[in-house]
């Protein structure tokens, strides 16, 4: 190891434990401005170093994309950090470095998990509604250029009514649900995105995700479609 690759690994290793409690280490405390000095320096020299050591730099790649996944959209941590480091833990694989089981785990389930939501929800609408129990009754309902009019939840189901700007309302019934995010004020945010699409790990559940608005459950269900009442 170089003097360059020494110095980004004495920055990935203060970067972990200013970020990530070691084991056996009372009275830690995190210290994320320190943490992010550090990890961003080393990820920085190695990015733009000639010779690459790719173990080290798979391991600055994930770490990156793990403290970046609640900060930049989930495509970019897959392109910029995750499909890069799965290609410099083959590298190192080639190389007869030893990374771990887990982290090798770790990466494809990143990896695999976060391409499976770009190609879901790169599919045609159509496909999309499809996974909605009485999605022949929306007709010319869509989901775009619309908005919440009614939103309502208990622990088991939710009630959500759409008002299309055709004068077009849906009305949705989610049942036996997993999960549920909503990041907006739900009388004012207009919909211009949507995707419905099976989990990854369980088919048997959906992501139905509408502006900003993010469900899953195991059943969607049109309960009406009719005129916006004035």
């Amino acid at each position: 190891m170089d003097n360059l690759w020494a110095a980004i690994a004495e920055d990935y290793k203060a970067a972990r434990f200013a970020l990530i409690c070691p084991k056996h280490c009372d009275g830690w405390r995190m210290d994320a401005d320190k943490g992010f000095y550090h990890l961003w320096k080393a990820y920085y020299a190695a990015l733009t170093a000639g010779e690459k050591e790719p173990l080290l730099y798979a391991r600055i790649l994930m770490m990156m994309g793990f403290h970046q996944y609640h900060r930049q959209p989930y495509y970019y941590c897959l392109r910029h950090y995750y499909l890069p480091a799965k290609e410099q833990y083959q590298i190192a694989i080639e190389k007869g470095l030893s990374p771990t089981d887990k982290e090798l785990e770790e990466m494809r389930l990143y990896t695999e998990s976060l391409s499976y939501r770009y190609d879901c929800e790169a599919k045609p609408y159509d496909e999309q509604i499809a996974h909605i129990e009485g999605y022949e009754k929306l007709g010319d309902f869509s989901f775009y250029d619309s908005i919440v009019l009614f939103f309502s939840h208990d622990k088991n189901s939710i009630s959500m009514k759409i008002g299309h700007d055709t004068g077009i309302t849906a009305e949705l019934r989610f049942e036996d649900i997993y999960d549920i995010e909503i990041n907006s004020d739900p009388v004012t945010a207009w919909i211009d995105d949507f995707y419905c699409y099976p989990t990854f790990h369980d088919k048997s559940k959906f992501v139905f995700d509408i502006g900003y608005y993010r469900i899953i459950c195991s059943h969607i269900k049109v309960i009406s479609v009719s005129p916006i009442q004035h």
